[in-house]
């Protein structure tokens, strides 16, 4: 089975720049400490995952529905992996989500959503 690609929106619509986090999936060494008080550390993994947070505004409501039925349909809730653009240096990753996209109606109340990914 091929591996889906995240969907493209119609009209475009590209992650807010404010609040666009790309960060460690979490801490690579491992740190014992021992009773003296002294501290071992060693590497957990040799290629440290990577972690995106992002958030889209003033979504349409058809792309956000794009987003949730490719969330909850084609990678299974979460559970598959898809390639998604790094939208800050082109670069294509194998990715999975962390947690299901959050949207909330933007206060606006013009029926254009918000929605964190």
């Amino acid at each position: 089975m091929a591996v889906p690609d995240f969907p493209t929106f119609t009209p475009a619509h590209k992650p807010e720049q404010e609040g666009f986090r790309r960060e460690p999936a979490y801490d690579p060494v491992l740190r014992p400490q021992f009773e003296s008080g002294s501290e071992a550390w060693r590497s957990r993994v040799t290629k440290v995952p990577w972690l995106w947070s992002f958030e889209y505004r003033g979504m349409t409501t058809a792309n956000r529905d794009t987003l949730m039925t490719f969330w909850s349909d084609t990678v299974s809730n979460g559970a598959a992996v898809f390639q998604w653009v790094d939208p800050t240096n082109n670069v294509a990753y194998y990715v999975r989500f962390a947690a299901q996209p959050v949207d909330d109606l933007e206060p606006d109340g013009m029926g254009l959503w918000r929605v964190r990914v």
